[in-house]
């Protein structure tokens, strides 16, 4: 899941409107919408199940909570925590020892690309069981958790 902003191409409008994509192994769906609200979220997802991976947008967990105990799972995209630590990496150092666990994650799923693309999908599924897992649960709550807020 991701959405980016989008000024319409005509004269004299100014308005920002949102590109909403869905993506999956094998296809990619974009949505053109006036807004990036709970509802336009709502509109991309209705009747989707499974797992979406969100960048932290709060539209996502205000839909998640809505759908709490149907088959809708959010999971965090790694790459938008990782830039999270990056900035607050200069105020608290110790955001170094998260972004160090982020990169062996990152190191770990590199190890899939060197699979067939028609076993991708399993080999990605089996190292991220066997190695990605125990680096989280290792790192516990630092890997889950939001960086400390500059003050």
């Amino acid at each position: 899941m991701d959405e980016t902003w989008w000024r319409l191409m005509k004269k004299g409008a100014s308005k920002r409107w949102w590109v909403w994509s869905v993506a999956r192994e094998d296809a990619v769906s974009y949505r053109l919408l006036s807004s990036r609200s709970t509802n336009a979220a709502r509109t991309v997802l209705d009747g989707y199940t499974g797992v979406a991976i969100w960048n932290g947008c709060k539209v996502y967990d205000v839909l998640a909570r809505e759908r709490e105990g149907s088959d809708l799972t959010l999971a965090h995209c790694w790459a938008h925590v990782r830039r999270k630590f990056v900035e607050a990496e200069p105020f608290y150092p110790e955001a170094g020892e998260i972004l160090e666990c982020i990169g062996q994650l990152y190191a770990i799923d590199a190890e899939a690309k060197r699979a067939s693309p028609e076993e991708r999908l399993a080999t990605l599924a089996a190292v991220r069981a066997k190695r990605s897992k125990p680096v989280v649960n290792e790192n516990g709550r630092g890997l889950t958790g939001s960086p400390p807020r500059p003050q």
